[in-house]
């Protein structure tokens, strides 16, 4: 949207007065009307080559040479529109002279006044308008009194009501002209005066919009590149976050964040505490920088609460930023880290319990925002969430081996009470299969060059037993093809001896719960004490195949004493 309002009103173009000029359009009005009088005036001396008056025809000659001269070369315009008016009110006299009142003189003493008004401005008009009241009533005078007769005999003098009706008509005009122009000059003039008032009001709207809109788009373009930064470490974030679930190890976990964060953001020391189990202190568990890797060998700690930013930081759970180290009273002066300018630390929280602190450092002075808490904030939980899930990790892993350890041992207990049993040993020779009693110091295990092929039988992880696959006659070596294949048997078998095992276990058990509360049922029968005894000592006697089986009541006696 700036882009095409800049499109529509570029910065460069200027906002500029309508080009209309009356002086300049006077100037052209005055050339025009100069040509047209030039073209007029040749006609009017043509007529007058037959005029028997020598001095009016040189006059008219004289006058129509300086018209030309006026029209066709550069003079100033108050030159040029004065002696045009010149010649305008000379014309007029010479036929004020020739006819008195009765002819031309009065149109040409009208243009007079007519033009000036026009030409110059509307006090030119009064003055001419004198001018000629002045001419006529002069010359009105001299004819009336017979001092002055005009030079056309055949025209009359007339009387005194003729020349004041005349020179009454000849003024009328003019003052309504020249009064009509006043106030068309006056119009124009305030409406050019509003016109330039509006234009540089609406020059200061644009200029002050053109501001505003550099400002928007210079805070666009800053929000734009915040976004796009913000962006950029959000993605690096994510990046950051993904390589967390790599590593399920603790110890290998938290180095490698450290190194990360620093590739990402390029801080002069990168440090990830822990809370011990006491939650006393704060322990440093990795770093990047070197002074980092020296704290981490003497084993550097922190009282939560107490002692630095990172203290602050894991007391209250809130993150804190120090812009210039100097200035912060919380801030660790700690030797190691010796180009430190500002410092922030995030805390790392699970569950909403506090378990240690992200600090990272600065060299440069107010390094860190309130926009940074945001964005490393995040990163913060993401570091929580992983070191929770290495944590659950080990935890399960643990567990897992606890566990496995546990039914090692029930399997091994199992097959141990079986093996008790009897002889667990078959062999298959001569047509028929026949038992033995394997001995513990015979071989388990023979090689193939023998011709014969031991097997070992495994069941989870337990080695039960061998089978041993004897070829009369073989020299060669059991191939590849053939161990996979006695192997796959034995797999097989090693799955159906287990089911069966667990199959019997389950009988077992079951027979045991079935045996407990028929026991449970007679012994519920019986209502009498001694009748109570009784029925459980049979049961237990019989159960246990004719167990002697003493059972006494001794009230007083001692919970650590046996019988």
């Amino acid at each position: 949207m700036v882009s095409n309002m800049a499109n529509v009103n570029p910065p460069n173009q200027s906002l500029q007065p309508a080009s209309f000029s009356y002086e300049k359009w006077r100037q052209r009005f005055l050339q025009i009307v100069l040509w047209g009088a030039a073209i007029a005036g040749l006609a009017a001396v043509l007529s007058t080559l037959g005029e028997t008056n020598l001095g009016v025809k040189i006059a008219y000659f004289v006058a129509y040479g300086i018209l030309l001269l006026v029209t066709f070369t550069r003079l100033p315009y108050w030159l040029k529109a004065s002696v045009f008016l010149f010649l305008i009110y000379a014309v007029g006299a010479i036929g004020l002279v020739e006819t008195g009142i009765w002819a031309d003189s009065r149109v040409f003493f009208l243009a007079f006044i007519t033009m000036s008004g026009l030409l110059f401005s509307p006090r030119a008009t009064l003055i001419s308008g004198i001018i000629c009241l002045v001419s006529i009533g002069i010359t009105g005078w001299l004819v009336l009194t017979g001092q002055f007769t005009p030079t056309l005999s055949e025209v009359p003098p007339g009387n005194l009501s003729v020349w004041i009706s005349g020179t009454v008509s000849m003024i009328l005009l003019p003052v309504v002209i020249g009064s009509a122009l006043a106030s068309f000059q006056a119009e124009f003039t305030n409406t050019k005066k509003s016109t330039r008032e509006y234009l540089t009001e609406l020059i200061d709207q644009r200029s002050s919009l053109e501001k505003r809109v550099e400002e928007r788009t210079a805070d666009l373009e800053m929000a734009n590149e915040k976004n796009l930064e913000r962006a950029n470490q959000l993605r690096t974030i994510a990046e950051i976050s993904r390589s967390f679930t790599v590593v399920k190890n603790l110890d290998d976990l938290l180095p490698e964040i450290a190194r990360k964060i620093n590739e990402a953001f390029g801080f002069y020391h990168v440090g990830i505490f822990l809370d011990d189990e006491k939650d006393e202190y704060a322990v440093l568990r990795a770093s990047n920088s070197a002074g980092g890797k020296k704290m981490l060998e003497r084993g550097h700690r922190l009282r939560i609460g107490q002692i630095g930013i990172v203290g602050f930081v894991t007391g209250t759970g809130q993150a804190r930023i120090a812009l210039d180290v100097g200035d912060d009273v919380t801030y660790f002066d700690n030797p190691d880290l010796p180009n430190t300018r500002s410092e922030m630390a995030l805390p790392l929280q699970s569950g909403g319990k506090i378990i240690g602190a992200l600090d990272v450092q600065s060299v440069a002075r107010a390094a860190f925002t309130q926009e940074d808490i945001s964005i490393l904030g995040l990163l913060a939980d993401q570091i929580s969430i992983a070191i929770q899930n290495a944590r659950l990790f080990e935890e399960t892993n643990a567990a897992l081996a606890d566990v496995r350890e546990v039914y090692q041992r029930s399997v091994q207990t199992s097959w141990q009470e079986i093996a008790r049993r009897g002889a667990l040993g078959f062999r298959y020779a001569n047509g028929h299969v026949e038992t033995f009693a394997p001995e513990a110091s015979s071989p388990q295990m023979t090689g193939r060059d023998s011709g014969i092929l031991s097997i070992p039988i495994n069941i989870r992880g337990e080695t039960l037993g061998m089978l041993n696959i004897r070829q009369p006659g073989r020299q060669q070596a059991w191939n590849e093809t053939e161990s996979r294949l006695y192997q796959s048997i034995v797999e097989r078998m090693s799955f159906a001896l287990e089911n069966a095992r667990l199959l019997e276990d389950t009988l077992n058990r079951v027979a045991r719960e079935q045996k407990i509360v028929e026991i449970s049922t007679k012994i519920g029968s019986s209502v009498r004490i001694e009748q109570i005894l009784q029925t459980a000592a049979e049961e237990i006697s019989r159960t246990f195949e004719g167990a002697d089986v003493l059972l006494q009541l001794q009230p007083g006696t001692s919970k650590d004493s046996t019988q």
